[in-house]
């Protein structure tokens, strides 16, 4: 089944968790995307586990090394962007679209940023309980994404409203 399915539900777990999370994760894959792209214009199709591997061992410029390096140094075949075995024009149409669909999505993270519910919500609920004393000394927060506990370490100490509140990791 198509690629775009797995990363639809990552992607959509990533925003039940955050939209910090999300973000994170659109920046990462737009990063991928564009260095699918850059070895696309030069006339490879690489998986990002291979241009990795290539970035590492020769740098970002290409210019500094041949296709044989590659194939001698890493044991990664660079297969052709041959367009009469590969709809090279549609990949190029399709990475686009992607770059699109990416910025329209981080402008509304953008949005979500600035007027959190959920992050305003998880506010509320934690100065109540501090407030009524119904948690004792201390309130565990968990998720399954980094990213989501990094952004509540950076915005939650500025939106509680006690002096007595750290965040701990």
């Amino acid at each position: 089944f198509p690629v775009t399915i797995p990363m639809r539900v990552t992607f959509l777990k990533r925003l039940e968790s955050s939209q910090a999370a999300l973000s994170s994760s659109l920046t990462k894959y737009l990063q991928r995307l564009e260095k699918f792209e850059k070895y696309l214009q030069e006339g490879h199709i690489v998986s990002i586990k291979d241009i990795n591997q290539i970035e590492k061992e020769f740098g970002e410029d290409s210019s500094g090394w041949s296709d044989e390096d590659v194939i001698d140094v890493l044991d990664i075949d660079l297969i052709p962007a041959n367009k009469d075995k590969y709809r090279i024009e549609q990949m190029k149409k399709d990475i686009q679209r992607d770059k699109k669909i990416i910025s329209a999505i981080q402008d509304c993270c953008e949005v979500l940023n600035h007027h959190d519910d959920k992050l305003n919500s998880l506010v509320e609920l934690i100065e109540t309980l501090r407030k009524n004393k119904k948690a004792g000394e201390k309130i565990l927060l968990f998720s399954y994404f980094t990213d989501t506990i990094n952004y509540l370490e950076k915005r939650l100490p500025g939106l509680i409203d006690d002096e007595e509140f750290v965040f701990l990791r």
